[in-house]
């Protein structure tokens, strides 16, 4: 079944004509917030000191999950109860229930008796992401844009043949609110109210009227909200009461709502040991040689080389020390035999640790045993969501290409010069500053000139 994204911002309903996805970001299971964990009630005032919780949870109440977050390194992530209208919090994190790891509170109307024509409620809660060690102890986390936070399974159920109750998510401060079509869920528009913060434009998203038997994580009942740069995120998870000819209803249930976040990425937020300036990789008679080179290293330890045939699952092939301190331009390579290897594809990306073992990864280049690419050349991912792409082509000798990219008008906005060997190439091209839309990468080699398109998608 083919799926289309709407995309919402404040009212503005359209239709986002590209991939049937939102912009994929491939995770080990450390870099993904984790809520499996019984959290610990802290002190505002004091995010270190552990007070007792006394199972009943007022506004003003602050939750701590540690290490909720370990790649690339050990993270708290503290929820707060901001404030509520007409809703009390039954269970703070229901981890028996769906998938643990997600965020899941359990939310009654207050009063529990709707009797009113109309009643509509909800808890709002923030969260903050803050280091758990090291020097930056305490500090925030500031994530690079991209940040997705995914509210699941928004049902309700009829009462009578005109009334209804439904669950409602709410999110502010988003670049992007998304549906996967077709969906169940209805865009409540944009509402600004006075917060807190005050005042805060809210994006309210409205449940189906029946309810869901599927799984938790069916995107028919799914809505994701996508953000630039943040280290604070506000959501509301809330009903919406409609007596119609239904009737009263008598001591409503508290009802199980679930969240989790995706792509969460820490790049604008640590120092990097190393300044990677490139890494490629050549493939030939079995073999591949890794080359990359930096151009300042500070108390650096090693390169770990990291291989696999999945692009998900890495191990480590092999280490490549550093120079340790050196604002100069420094060569590297790294030889991997793959004659034992099965796969046609392989991935590789460099683990790049500090002295005090701190690290962050390379971007991925990606190899394919094959002696000759479909078509010449290629290019990956297609779409690419990220400021680099990979470029992948074969070559019966070495030397040098120039690469350009045009948009569709025409115009000219990139251009630089790469170096080849003889065999299959794949070399990582940076792309920073696009913006989403559909591009020709034009590389012209000693002999010829070969053109391919590609998407950018954040």
């Amino acid at each position: 079944m083919a799926k289309n994204l709407l995309f919402l911002i404040g009212c503005t309903l359209c239709i986002l004509q590209s991939q049937s996805q939102l912009p994929n970001c491939p995770q080990q299971p450390g870099q993904i917030p984790n809520f499996s964990g019984t959290p610990s009630q802290v002190n505002p005032a004091n995010l270190n000191q552990v007070i007792s919780n006394d199972g009943t949870y007022s506004v003003g109440e602050v939750f701590r999950y540690t290490n909720a977050v370990t790649i690339p390194a050990n993270i708290n992530a503290y929820i707060y109860i901001e404030a509520a209208r007409n809703a009390t919090i039954q269970t703070f994190d229901n981890n028996g229930a769906g998938l643990s790891a997600r965020f899941q509170p359990t939310i009654r109307p207050n009063p529990v008796n709707l009797t009113t024509a109309t009643q509509e409620g909800w808890v709002q809660f923030r969260i903050e992401f803050r280091y758990s060690g090291g020097s930056m102890a305490g500090q925030l986390v500031n994530l690079a844009p991209g940040l997705q936070y995914r509210h699941f399974d928004i049902d309700g159920y009829t009462n009578g043949s005109t009334g209804y109750f439904r669950e409602t998510g709410w999110t502010t401060g988003q670049s992007g609110a998304y549906f996967i079509a077709p969906t169940s869920l209805t865009n409540g528009g944009s509402i600004t109210d006075g917060g807190p913060p005050d005042p805060t434009k809210w994006i309210e998203i409205l449940g189906q009227t029946s309810e869901h038997n599927g799984p938790s994580s069916d995107p028919n009942v799914t809505y994701t909200s996508q953000f630039g740069p943040v280290n604070t995120i506000r959501f509301r998870m809330g009903y919406q009461f409609v007596k119609g000819n239904g009737g009263n209803i008598t001591n409503q249930v508290a009802r199980e709502y679930a969240v989790e976040f995706g792509c969460f990425d820490l790049t604008n937020n640590i120092i990097l040991p190393v300044k990677l300036e490139s890494f490629s990789g050549v493939y030939k008679n079995e073999r591949v040689k890794l080359n990359w080179t930096t151009s300042s290293e500070v108390n650096f330890s090693r390169f770990e080389v990291e291989r696999s045939s999945n692009g998900i699952d890495y191990t480590e092939a092999g280490i490549v020390f550093g120079d340790g301190n050196s604002s100069l331009s420094t060569k590297y390579e790294f030889p991997d035999d793959l004659s034992p290897i099965n796969s046609n594809i392989i991935y590789y990306r460099l683990k790049m640790v500090d002295d005090n073992e701190t690290f962050s990864y390379s971007p991925v280049v990606v190899i394919r045993k094959e002696t000759n690419i479909s078509g010449g050349l290629s290019v990956f991912p297609n779409p690419s969501s990220g400021n680099s792409i990979q470029l992948r082509l074969s070559s019966d000798s070495k030397g040098g290409i120039d690469i350009k990219v045009y948009d569709l008008n025409g115009k000219i906005v990139s251009k630089q010069v790469q170096s080849i060997s003889d065999g299959n190439n794949s070399i990582t091209i940076k792309l920073p500053g696009l913006n989403n839309g559909v591009y020709i990468m034009q590389v012209t080699g000693r002999q010829h000139t070969q053109n391919l398109k590609f998407t950018i998608l954040r």
